[in-house]
């Protein structure tokens, strides 16, 4: 016996905030401000593993001067990070003289 079935069904579209035009695929959504940006009018992305994190242009303009201080205190902490892991070894080539 076959049964027919009638389902509904609804379609989300995704719009770019910036252009307008319909994002069909491989829509971003800006890790800042959350807007939906087509590949056109994203600024920037980097990959995190299987994700991407993602910055609308105005963003991505707007943090120019904040991803430089970043950087720097990015770079202190790494040298720090250095300095613990060398204080580390010496802890424990000192242990395995016992």
């Amino acid at each position: 016996m076959i049964k027919k079935e009638k389902k509904e069904i609804e379609i989300n579209h995704i719009f770019c905030d910036d252009c307008g035009i319909d994002i069909t695929h491989n829509n971003r959504r800006c890790a800042i401000c959350g807007k939906d940006v087509c590949n056109k009018c994203v600024g920037y992305y980097e990959y995190d593993g299987d994700y991407t994190t993602n910055y609308c242009k105005s963003c991505w303009i707007a943090g120019e001067k904040y991803r430089e201080e970043i950087k720097e205190y990015e770079n202190i902490i790494s040298q720090i990070e250095d300095k613990i892991e060398n204080i580390h070894d010496k802890w424990i080539n000192e242990c395995k003289k016992c």
